[in-house]
């Protein structure tokens, strides 16, 4: 006779057991993956910005810049509701901040249209557009202006919520947070696996 041990009926609840395993240290990796791409990606942002439009002649420092990038990191208890996002803000930059040369007052009253010094503006390096109609004047503070039907309009360049999502710009942040995330989440999934054997591994057996 003997004794015999039968695990078919173990066998559901173990397969429980490791999907449960297994989903958990997905979910960590996951999240963990989600918040690296997040920084990737506004790091990217920023470059690209300042590579593209005239920040520091704006009178915005890399730090405005990047505080105008708001990571919420990866929030969600399971695998299928994980979600990460940048949000973006920023008032639209005074377009005083781009025009070159002078930026005195002028006073241009009694001279003809033609003849009156035109405003010119460098938004993006290199790309100087003439500004039509406009002048800079003070209103509470000296800004560029265009008269209007109601008065005086002041003159803004681009926010940075206008710049990011500019069609080529929004695509080169996405594609680099996608090739983030796909790089690192093998490795990222692979040490919590590790890190869970090693636990499991290390753990004394309980005396019985």
């Amino acid at each position: 006779m003997a004794l015999d041990i039968n695990l078919e009926h173990n066998f559901n609840d173990l397969e429980i057991w490791l999907d449960d395993i297994k989903n958990k240290a997905a979910t960590q990796a996951a999240r963990s993956t989600i918040n690296r791409s997040l920084i990737a990606t506004r790091k990217l942002s920023i470059k690209l910005i300042k590579r593209q439009y005239r920040v520091k002649k704006s009178g915005l420092s890399a730090t405005d810049v990047k505080k105008a990038h708001h990571i919420k990191k990866a929030r969600g208890g399971h695998l299928d509701t994980l979600f990460g996002e940048i949000l973006f803000a920023g008032k639209p930059i005074p377009l005083l901040s781009f025009v070159s040369g002078s930026k005195n007052i002028i006073e241009q009253k009694g001279i003809k249209v033609k003849k009156r010094k035109k405003l010119k503006a460098e938004i993006r390096p290199g790309k100087k557009v003439i500004l039509k109609g406009a002048f800079i004047g003070k209103v509470h503070s000296k800004q560029v202006f265009k008269r209007g039907g109601k008065g005086l309009k002041r003159q803004a360049g681009p926010s940075i919520t206008e710049i990011v999502f500019r069609p080529n710009m929004i695509k080169a942040l996405q594609k680099k947070m996608q090739r983030t995330f796909d790089q690192r989440f093998p490795g990222e999934m692979q040490f919590r696996l590790d890190k869970l054997t090693g636990k499991v591994n290390s753990a004394p057996l309980k005396k019985l």
